[in-house]
């Protein structure tokens, strides 16, 4: 720059010259995130920002989220990392200063910090026990800070099995197998937002299985008994941890008997007469309980049977025709047969049979002796 003086006699005089130097201002943009980006939970957020100066360098990028500097970056690339931004809408500027302190600030950019949904199950507790087939009702709760509820999808491990887009929030899992599961629930809010609830474990529990071995369906026993019942029973995901005896007698089922150790047996000592229905339960190592078929079995009393004539002591003659008389009755049914033997002293002669009453019998002893009676009915 000169500068120049004319007098009023027209001489001049022309000055030192001085230098000026104009600065180009810095241009300066953000170029992630993108305006109007929408990003879901707290979060980090990284700024970045493109900047350069025509006639100099940058010395320094300065970022602020709504009018607040949050940090710096003296070289390039021009970056910083806001930690933990909460939810919420933010206005995001830049400013950029050169190396002669010419400054120039960004056009501002809108964030939204969309808060995740929360979603947690409340129903079944974890490390409940159910016994296959199982059906499983699922219980949820899910909100969300900023929006609404959308979805709930229901898992079991990585497979969906349910889903509810309405309150109260619930899915009934029907049918499931033996196994032990995992269950979470995953709610999207209306922004797209998603979170997954814990998981919950539980357990489906394969019940015993359980029948009756011995004796067998419709087994008659004679006269006050003694029975050995026998079950054959395992269990598919565990082990049998006790095995149950009931004798059912029509009015009242009563336990006999427990055995806790394979091979499962119990003898009931003492059984009167009477039909019994026979029944066996086992009980695995989770509590599964699984109960047999019945059994049904007879315990036939003895027919009551004696001789009323002749009486003890009678004196008889070789040759002559005596006439024995028997009485028979049968408490729970009725004598087919009386077969009535003596024994002399050389071997037991069965003097005759008798299918119906009255049960008599001529007999004409040949042989001199003392006969002992006897009766079979």
């Amino acid at each position: 720059v000169y500068g120049a003086w004319v007098d009023d006699s027209g001489g001049s005089t022309t000055s030192a010259p001085v230098t000026l130097n104009v600065n180009a201002p810095p241009t300066i943009a953000l170029t992630a995130p993108v305006d109007g980006a929408m990003i879901h939970g707290v979060t980090d957020v990284t700024l970045t920002a493109a900047s350069a100066d025509a006639d100099g360098s940058i010395a320094k990028v300065e970022f602020f989220v709504d009018g607040n500097k949050v940090g710096e970056a003296t070289a390039a690339p021009y970056t910083f990392t806001v930690p933990n931004l909460a939810p919420g809408a933010y206005a995001l500027t830049a400013v950029a200063t050169d190396d002669r302190g010419a400054m120039s600030t960004s056009t501002a950019i809108g964030l939204i910090i969309n808060g995740l949904p929360v979603a947690a199950i409340t129903a079944p507790e974890a490390d409940t026990l159910y016994t296959a087939p199982a059906g499983i009702l699922i219980e949820a709760t899910a909100i969300d800070p900023e929006g609404a509820i959308t979805l709930v999808e229901f898992f079991a491990g990585d497979t969906k099995i349910g889903e509810a887009t309405t309150a109260p929030y619930t899915f009934t899992w029907a049918d499931v197998p033996a196994g032990d599961y995992s269950l979470a629930v995953r709610a999207t809010d209306t922004f797209g937002a998603v979170a997954t609830s814990a998981a919950v474990p539980v357990v489906v529990n394969a019940p015993p299985t359980i029948t009756l071995a011995a004796p067998a369906d419709g087994a008659v026993f004679h006269g006050v008994s003694d029975i050995t019942i026998t079950a054959d029973a395992s269990d598919a995901n565990g082990s049998v941890a006790q095995v149950e005896f009931f004798v059912d007698d029509g009015t009242q089922q009563t336990v006999v008997g427990v055995d806790t150790e394979a091979p499962f047996e119990f003898t009931w000592t003492g059984a009167a007469p009477g039909e019994y229905g026979l029944i066996a339960r086992a009980t695995d190592d989770r509590g599964a309980v699984t109960e047999s078929a019945p059994v049904a079995v007879i315990v036939n009393a003895l027919a009551e049977v004696g001789i009323t004539s002749p009486t003890e002591e009678t004196e008889l003659e070789a040759g002559a025709e005596v006439v024995v008389v028997v009485t028979a009755t049968d408490a729970d049914g009725t004598i087919t047969s009386v077969v009535l033997t003596a024994d002399g002293g050389s071997g037991l002669v069965v003097v005759g049979t008798v299918t119906t009453a009255p049960f008599t019998f001529a007999w004409t002893p040949e042989t001199p002796g003392t006969y002992t009676r006897r009766r079979r009915s």
